[in-house]
């Protein structure tokens, strides 16, 4: 099989959202290794923002535990919105994120 440039896939994904990008990568061990946590990363920040992740990333890590990988903070992400959507209630916003953490803070 012809590689497929990395910038084609990269333009084919940006059309997509993360369930779809995810089944995707999995097709075949040449597109899931393009698919590297550098993909993840800038996916995660163009999803939530570069200040978001900042913020994450000093909220308390033994209540948290970081996943230590983009993609699976997305997913975890992603999961539990699905659960609040399984339940009728709003999806979380950045600030619903952030007031979390904060109170979080208090109670660890």
């Amino acid at each position: 099989m012809n590689r497929i440039p990395y910038d084609l896939i990269l333009y084919i994904s940006s059309f997509m959202r993360l369930n779809d990008i995810l089944q995707f990568s999995i097709t075949s061990k040449e597109l899931y290794t393009q698919f590297d946590n550098l993909f993840y990363k800038n996916l995660a920040y163009q999803m939530y923002g570069i200040c978001f992740w900042l913020k994450a990333k000093c909220r308390p890590q033994i209540r948290s535990k970081p996943l230590g990988k983009f993609k699976l903070e997305i997913i975890r992400i992603e999961n539990f919105q699905r659960n609040l959507d399984n339940l009728n209630i709003s999806r979380w916003t950045k600030k619903d994120f952030y007031n979390y953490w904060k109170y979080d803070k208090f109670i660890s």
